[in-house]
Formats: C-alpha cells, sequence, structure tokens
C-alpha cells in the first residue's frame, strides 16, 4: 500500500511498527529439513536436553535465496511439486552440513504465524528500512522542506523525496531523490537525482549528478557520510538537471507512436507497462522530445502497475533525457543492441 506526503519522522514511525514483526536468527544448515507434504521447512534444535522442532513456510523469496544458497535454481524450485522440491532440497541441506544461514522471520501483524522472508549468508550486511528513515531524519537539511512517499512490500522499499521549498522547484518541477533498499537481498541500497513534475505527480530518474548505490556487504558505519554528500551533489546540481529537461522542449518529434514503439522495444517493457505507455501517449499528445519524457513519466502513475515496474518507466525517461544531452540524440541501449533516431 503506498504511503504518501509523509515527513522523514511519519515514515520512521510506521517502518518501526512493522519491524516489531520481524526477527532473525543464524541457524546451521544441519538443522534444517523441508517438509515433502507442504514444502514447509523444519527447523529442529535441543532445548533443555529435549529436540524441539518448528515449522515454517518459505515466501516466495525465501524459497529463491534458499535455493541460492544451495545452488538450486528458482524457477525451478517455485515450478517443483512439494515432494520433489524438498527431496531436491533436503539433499542439497544434507551436503551443505558445516553452513550456516542468516535468516529472516516475519511474523504478520494479521496474527498468521510466522513465516520466512529471506535465507541470507553470513556476510550479508543488515541495512533495516528503519535504519534508512533515521538517516533521513537526521542528515537532511530543513531547508530542503521535504516531503517522502513509499511502498514497502516487505522485499523491497521504493520511494521519492520531493522538495517543497520555492528555493529548489521552478513553476513545472521540483528537485527530488529516489530511493530504493532491500532488507532481504532483492536490491542494493539506493539514492539517485529525481526531476518530479508537479502536475504529474511523479518523476523521471537520472542517473547523474549525484547519488549513490550500497551493496549489503561491508562496514555501513561511513554511509551517513556517503549519503550527505550525495544529498548536497544532487541538490546542488538540481538546476542543471531541470535545464535538461526543459531543453526537450526545443526539440520536435515527427512520429512519436512510432518512436515510443521502437523505445518500448529497445528497453524490454512489459505488456502492461505498454499498455500504460499507450495510454499515457494519448493524454500528452507529444510533439517534442520534453513530450516523450512526460509519456513516461504520466506512465509511471499508473496504479495497476507493480512499484518495480513503475519505477523502470520512471528510469526510461531519465535515459531519455540524459542521453539527449550525452549524444545530441535520443538512444536506448540494451545489453545486446542500440536502436537509436537522430534529432537535431
Amino acid at each position: 500500500m503506498p504511503h504518501k506526503d509523509l515527513t522523514f519522522t511519519e515514515m520512521r514511525e510506521q517502518l518501526t511498527e512493522r519491524a516489531e514483526y520481524y526477527r532473525d536468527e543464524f541457524i546451521p544448515s544441519k538443522a534444517l529439513r523441508m517438509n515433502p507434504e507442504n514444502g514447509n521447512i523444519i527447523h529442529a534444535k535441543e532445548e533443555a536436553g529435549e529436540t524441539v522442532t518448528s515449522e515454517f513456510e518459505l515466501m516466495p523469496w525465501g524459497l529463491s535465496t534458499l535455493g541460492i544458497k544451495l545452488g538450486i535454481p528458482g524457477k525451478y524450485a517455485q515450478k517443483c511439486p512439494p515432494e520433489l522440491r524438498a527431496e531436491n532440497f533436503n539433499y542439497w541441506l544434507e551436503q551443505n552440513q558445516g553452513r550456516e544461514f542468516f535468516m529472516r522471520f516475519d511474523g504478520a501483524p494479521d496474527g498468521s504465524a510466522e513465516k520466512i522472508r529471506a535465507v541470507l549468508s553470513k556476510q550479508y550486511a543488515d541495512f533495516p528500512n528503519t535504519q534508512l528513515a533515521k538517516l533521513l531524519e537526521d542528515h537532511v537539511d530543513d531547508d530542503y522542506d521535504f516531503i517522502v512517499s513509499y511502498e514497502d512490500d516487505g522485499c523491497k522499499l521504493i520511494g521519492d523525496i520531493v522538495s517543497q521549498s520555492d528555493q529548489y522547484s521552478n513553476d513545472d518541477h521540483a528537485a527530488g531523490i529516489h530511493m530504493a533498499n532491500s532488507e532481504v537481498g532483492q536490491r542494493t541500497l539506493v539514492f539517485e537525482t529525481l526531476v518530479y513534475s508537479k502536475a504529474l505527480k511523479s518523476g523521471i530518474i537520472v542517473k547523474e549528478w549525484g547519488g549513490f548505490a550500497e551493496k549489503h556487504i561491508g562496514d555501513k558505519t561511513i554511509l551517513a557520510d556517503k549519503f550527505r554528500a550525495a544529498m548536497d551533489s544532487i541538490m546542488k546540481n538540481y538546476g542543471k538537471a531541470i535545464q535538461v529537461l526543459e531543453d526537450l522542449k526545443t526539440i520536435d518529434i515527427e512520429d512519436a507512436e512510432d518512436m515510443l514503439t521502437v523505445i518500448c522495444n529497445t528497453s524490454k517493457l512489459k505488456i502492461g507497462q505498454q499498455l500504460a505507455v499507450k495510454q499515457a501517449c494519448a493524454a500528452e499528445n507529444p510533439k517534442s522530445l520534453y513530450d516523450i519524457v512526460s509519456v513516461f513519466t504520466r506512465a509511471s502513475t499508473t496504479p495497476d502497475l507493480s512499484p518495480e515496474d513503475r519505477e523502470s518507466l520512471q528510469r526510461v525517461g531519465g535515459t531519455i533525457m540524459v542521453n539527449s544531452r550525452r549524444y545530441k540524440r535520443w538512444e536506448i541501449k540494451p545489453e545486446a543492441q542500440l536502436m537509436e533516431r537522430s534529432v537535431v
């Protein structure tokens, strides 16, 4: 569920309340086996001279991460019937007797039984969402006058931070920061430049003018310094980002639908994302490259899309803007091919 227009303190309080249902435990591989009847994980441990067992359902990402640790492909594990899945997992748990896993559990607020969120390595460096919110609360200059909106599905948090200050905005756009984090190893911690559209209530994500990405390994004690430097760089250069976007108004587009088709195909957008782009195109009636970027910004507000799919549309808009500046043309560069159209 989206949480909109919050202060950093409100965000921290919400995340702290949710985190009360989480717990972690280091568990040796030899204490685990999979129940062939339902695919649940059985944990056996000694208490007062007796063996006590507990059984936990694996959430989808929990199953995938356990499979990764044991060398079992995630898609294969998801499709296997419980009996065959248990045979595979129990064999490889037996072969990994010397290992210990960092296991994250979720006892949901609805009172349901604890489930396994993720199975991670001992080297995993935790950076919880509550700490992220605390970082924002303690190290952001009040002059920026930020509000934050975010979504947290238990696996990843994705959000936008937008300045309400006249000093960091104009009539159409505002300076902002896009953030993401995962407490279960799905993605790195990131802060990136966000050029926010006041009219469309969304923005484009730009991998320039500041920001950083941090993997969940290693020492996190210097993270506050990195964050402050990234924040200062983003806000210092917000005017450049907005100006580059505004300059796209001078670049006329002859066949917007054709251009959008090429961008969607080259960016490997999903069918739902392409439909959102088509609907946004009808609303925007794009005549310039600025309008094309606006199409992706509008499409990123489609409520039926997942947070990740909306985020990737924001990134496509940012890529178009940056590449128009860098190469004097728009282009999208997938791994295997390059498609481009000159606009100058």
